[in-house]
């Protein structure tokens, strides 16, 4: 930059106004540099088409060490409307991270961000995450919400629940370096092939790292979903499927541990 005359200026005074600009910038700001700088080294996005308000509010929650779930929501919904896919969502926000000094994003914003990307990307349909990707970890809680909802949706006089719905399963090693998301994105990543199948409340649980799991109506568009999931899931992945549903909640409770087990 020069002064106005067309001559640039010694070499202490640029210095000294880039010290004076770090000095002033605030740790918000700090944050979204390096997360903006994590970015354009991955090279998978331009800047310009990176930046939203969210951005802006995420760096700031982060920084302020505040609350993340509300901006990671307002992120989710930003990525989505534009256009983004699940994987690329999700692994902007681990790009955040590895600029900062944790071991990576907190699960509860993950969740915010993915819960808030299907209610844009998968809507009508409701999408509830269930269990940490990271530790695989199912609390009876999680269990039990889920077999309520399974079995209000068979009521009392309507047809066996085995005949509407089955248990899908995929199972996906985590690559090395990779985020332990990859089995919920996996399957959110098929988008509308996977909204035929899925009730208009999902429940999409991890039942132990690299496995997830959740109830699918049985449909026509059923066989096509799980031929696209095996075949991006590659050759150390899997998808399984449990064809039959118990018709009581101990034999319910007694296959989701076969399922979490493996």
């Amino acid at each position: 930059m020069d002064d106005g005359t067309g001559r640039r200026p010694p070499a202490w005074v640029t210095d000294q106004r880039s010290r004076s600009l770090r000095r002033h910038r605030t740790p918000a700001g700090a944050v979204k540099d390096a997360w903006r700088a994590a970015i354009e080294h991955q090279g998978w996005v331009r800047p310009e088409d990176w930046w939203h308000p969210a951005v802006e509010a995420l760096a700031r929650a982060v920084a302020r060490r505040q609350d993340v779930r509300p901006a990671g929501t307002r992120l989710g919904h930003a990525r989505a409307r534009a256009g983004w896919g699940i994987r690329r969502t999700v692994d902007d926000v681990f790009a955040l991270y590895r600029r900062m000094p944790f071991t990576g994003p907190p699960s509860r914003l993950v969740r915010a961000v993915v819960e808030a990307w299907a209610e844009v990307a998968l809507a009508p349909t409701d999408v509830t995450l269930c269990g940490d990707p990271r530790r695989g970890s199912v609390t009876a809680s999680y269990l039990a919400s889920l077999l309520a909802g399974v079995y209000q949706l068979g009521g009392e006089d309507g047809p066996p629940l085995s005949d509407e719905f089955i248990v899908l399963v995929v199972d996906v090693p985590a690559p090395e370096g990779g985020t332990g998301w990859e089995p919920v994105t996996l399957l959110l990543d098929q988008g509308a092939a996977l909204l035929p199948v899925l009730p208009a409340h999902a429940l999409i649980v991890t039942f132990s790292p690299g496995r997830v799991g959740t109830l699918v109506r049985r449909d026509a568009a059923l066989r096509p979903l799980v031929a696209k999931l095996t075949a991006h899931a590659g050759e150390e992945g899997s998808v399984v499927l449990t064809a039959e549903i118990p018709q009581d909640v101990p034999a319910a409770h007694r296959l989701l541990d076969r399922v979490a087990a493996g």
